[in-house]
């Protein structure tokens, strides 16, 4: 797994490459929390684009990370979700609870 992020206008957009899995959950809740670090940061979105699968405990670390936000009043969104990880969304009720879009710029543009 390969993760990336950059920020616009104080907006951190994250990049997942690879599986959001048991084995890979660990390293981008490590990841997600130093750049939280960055007080100056009003909003996430973490881009699915190059995500190939998302297990239960990927889901569960998505919901973590939402309500670490939450509690902060940052928002989080998700974008460019493949028809596997849309479904994903739908099936653990991710999709009600995280704003998703098509693209990144979709996202952005709602912060």
């Amino acid at each position: 797994m390969i993760l990336t992020h950059r920020i616009k206008d104080h907006v951190c957009t994250i990049h997942i490459d690879g599986e959001l899995i048991f084995n890979t959950a660990p390293k981008v809740q490590a990841y997600f929390t130093q750049i939280l670090a960055d007080k100056t940061l009003r909003g996430f979105i973490i881009d699915f684009q190059k995500t190939t699968y998302l297990d239960s405990s990927g889901a569960s670390l998505l919901l973590f990370i939402f309500r670490s936000l939450k509690d902060q009043k940052i928002p989080l969104a998700v974008c460019q979700l493949n028809r596997d990880l849309s479904w994903q969304f739908e099936k653990s009720r991710l999709a009600q609870i995280i704003t998703t879009f098509s693209t990144e710029e979709d996202a952005l543009a709602t912060f």
